[in-house]
């Protein structure tokens, strides 16, 4: 007896399915191995241009510091015959200013030679601000409000010897850094972060 031929059954589509997904798994793990060296790059870039931003600080503050302390005598603009007037050609730490160390009613580590534009320094004193300024654009001193100096002064006395993140109202984001001298005094520095932010933003995008 012969049997009739049966039908061959239907192709299945079981291997079409299981391409598809493994293309989309593929896809899915491609597109978060992307997204996490991307996050991985901006992470070690934002390291390196915050370790540029506080090798510079501590510049500007070794720079500032060295620069003697006027606050003991009468600065040297209001006092011609002082001996303490240093000759600008022969003193590196001399400033550019009108008058000797930049000193113009301003912090005097502000006008110490090599100080770039958008420095901000605070002088303290007793636990007070004595003076406060900042470098614009120009490279000329623009004197800090009370609140902008209180606030350098806030975030510096909470970091202590580290540089530290402040807010500076109508400024922008800095990093600042404190630095005591031997008679007590304090001088705080600050560096604006808006460039290394910038090249940040730049990278993302």
């Amino acid at each position: 007896r012969v049997s009739a031929a049966r039908p061959n059954p239907a192709p299945t589509r079981r291997p079409v399915r299981l391409r598809r997904q493994l293309i989309a798994v593929v896809s899915l793990v491609a597109l978060a191995t992307a997204v996490l060296l991307g996050v991985v790059s901006t992470l070690t870039l934002r390291a390196e241009l915050l370790d540029r931003v506080d090798d510079a600080l501590v510049a500007a503050s070794d720079r500032g510091k060295g620069v003697p302390d006027l606050g003991g005598f009468t600065p040297p603009d209001l006092d011609p015959g002082s001996q303490h007037s240093p000759d600008p050609s022969t003193d590196p730490t001399a400033g550019t200013g009108s008058t000797p160390y930049g000193w113009d009613g301003e912090p005097p580590g502000l006008g110490a030679r090599g100080q770039a534009a958008g420095t901000v320094v605070v002088e303290v004193r007793d636990g007070a601000v004595i003076a406060a300024a900042y470098l614009d654009a120009k490279g000329e001193p623009q004197s800090l409000t009370d609140a902008q100096a209180k606030q350098v002064m806030q975030a510096c006395e909470k970091a202590g010897k580290h540089p530290v993140w402040v807010t500076i109202e109508g400024l922008g984001t800095y990093r600042a850094l404190k630095v005591t001298r031997d008679d007590g005094s304090s001088m705080m520095t600050a560096l604006p972060w808006e460039s290394a932010a910038g090249t940040l933003q730049r990278y993302i995008v």
